[in-house]
């Protein structure tokens, strides 16, 4: 396996930092991996080693403005939307450098919405949704609420007023993020249905159709963000894609905690669903 650090253009004023994992042997499919709000490209390495050594050439990258694609002007201007454009750069890079193979997606959180906003997801021929589910407070945890009133509405308006964009600090441990981002998941995270009302201004405006290959979601019993209720409103936002909804406890795979980012920080029987997933395109069971 080999990895490398690359720098990808999208368009003027926006670079990607992105890393590729090639395998020893010519590969036999591509796999993009896509992080959550404010997780940085490199939380997943271990899972596209993993990928890799199976035969995937896999890609995984920073959206603009986040960690390595971070600059001050991206962190004034960019929003929520522009990360499908990143996606679309993304899959047009591994297109390019594998044209006759297959290519796979998985989407952590934000990782997943922003196929909404892809226009070349047609391209994708299966998505694994990892911890995907609105961000509307009422449809987590409702242990949760008080926190989440106190990130939208008192810890990220003052970061906003003193630094410029929501900076690393008073509870948030992620990546900085832009004041537009931050603005646009708080409008979201107040609505019932979430983002599928820009998303359907945004497909119209864009003459893009909703995607067609098959979503297979994975959340878990004990994270209160993307419950089974809230990875639904998610899923409705693709009604022409075959849709499977898969509900894990921890104790089903040997862990006594997944939450929101647990599946990733250390390989179980998940990675190996994940894979099998990617490769049967035409398998949906399950269901929650």
């Amino acid at each position: 396996m080999h990895a490398a650090d690359l720098t990808l253009p999208v368009e003027p004023g926006v670079d990607l930092a992105l890393t590729t994992f090639t395998p020893a042997d010519p590969p036999t499919r591509v796999v993009i991996v896509s992080s959550g709000t404010g997780y940085a490209r490199r939380f997943y390495r271990g899972l596209a080693e993993d990928l890799c050594a199976r035969g995937a050439y896999v890609v995984t990258y920073d959206f603009r403005g986040v960690a390595e694609s971070a600059t001050p002007d991206l962190l004034r201007v960019a929003d929520l939307p522009d990360w499908g454009r990143d996606l679309d750069a993304v899959i047009r890079h591994a297109h390019a450098r594998h044209p006759g193979l297959p290519i796979g997606h998985i989407g952590h959180s934000a990782g997943g919405h922003i196929i909404a906003f892809s226009t070349e997801a047609h391209r994708v021929q299966k998505h694994v949704f990892v911890a995907v589910g609105a961000g509307t407070l009422w449809q987590h945890f409702v242990s949760r609420w008080p926190l989440e009133l106190y990130f939208w509405w008192i810890l990220g308006p003052l970061s906003l007023a003193r630094h410029g964009h929501l900076a690393r600090a008073g509870g948030w441990a992620g990546a900085p993020l832009r004041a537009r981002v931050f603005r646009t998941w708080r409008r979201w995270s107040h609505r019932d249905r979430y983002y599928a009302a820009d998303v359907d201004t945004w497909r119209t405006t864009h003459a893009v159709p909703s995607p067609t290959h098959p979503i297979e979601s994975w959340v878990f019993t004990d994270d209160g963000i993307s419950t089974p209720r809230a990875a639904r409103t998610i899923l409705a936002c693709f009604p022409d894609a075959p849709t499977a909804l898969h509900l894990v406890a921890p104790t089903d795979i040997d862990r006594s905690r997944i939450d929101h980012d647990g599946a990733f920080r250390a390989k179980s029987v998940l990675w190996d669903r994940w894979w099998d997933a990617l490769c049967e395109v035409e398998s949906l069971g399950g269901g929650a």
